[in-house]
């Protein structure tokens, strides 16, 4: 409660008297239910086009970025793409000076979890941790650095082939339990950016990761957590 005291002059007097307003009176308060409604930490779940139990679907779509090689240029960053693209005043035909994206493939065939996916498209899916405000994937663990955090889901660190001609791109987190693109698959593209497991690189005198705890040959862990 707020008391706010008033002064009138009437007549060449003064009446001072004290008034009670509410708080809500000058600033009004969302109702809660409006404000956790819309509210929640937006994330990309990787090789899904499904959400965890607690959070909701925005859209789902295949993973698209930079062509693996040949082509420098672009970006790095691997995007989460809608299927049903929308497009405004487009110029027919293919442009001289542009930027490309295309879809981006598994490139395993060693690891066990993912067997049968290679040379298939990545599925995701854009996800809101409804009453949720950040989140963070953790390179390298499959666990939420605290009970504080939820974790969305687990999963294996992915990035594009460590190679002379390959190109960069960021570092994702596929869910363990991902299913590829349906109706993708059944050829090597050269069009394609690729995806394939992250391993350690240790080294106990510098150049690598330390060995102590990072044994060389390790696929890497990751997880998606929401506070």
């Amino acid at each position: 409660m707020l008391h706010v005291q008033f002064s009138l002059n009437l007549s060449l007097r003064h009446f001072p008297f004290s008034a009670v307003i509410n708080a809500g009176d000058i600033c009004p308060q969302p109702e809660p239910d409006q404000t956790h409604h819309k509210s929640g930490a937006i994330y990309v779940h990787w090789g899904r086009t499904d959400c965890a139990a607690n959070s909701e679907l925005v859209y789902s779509g295949i993973a698209a970025g930079s062509r693996h090689r040949d082509l420098p240029g672009a970006g790095s960053n691997v995007l989460c793409v809608p299927t049903d693209p929308e497009f405004d005043n487009p110029v027919a035909g293919a442009g001289g000076v542009r930027a490309f994206l295309y879809n981006v493939e598994y490139q395993i065939s060693d690891f066990p979890l993912f067997q049968g996916f290679h040379l298939h498209d990545v599925s995701c899916a854009v996800c809101k941790a409804t009453g949720r405000f950040s989140h963070l994937m953790v390179p390298g663990k499959h666990t939420c650095p605290s009970d504080e955090w939820n974790r969305e889901y687990e999963g294996y660190l992915m990035a594009e082939r460590s190679h002379a001609v390959h190109h960069k791109s960021e570092f994702l987190c596929m869910d363990k339990y991902s299913r590829p693109a349906e109706g993708t698959g059944g050829g090597a593209s050269a069009n394609s950016g690729r995806l394939t497991m992250v391993e350690a690189k240790c080294s106990n005198s510098g150049g690598g990761l330390p060995c102590a705890t990072y044994t060389a040959g390790n696929e890497l862990t990751c997880a998606v957590c929401t506070l």
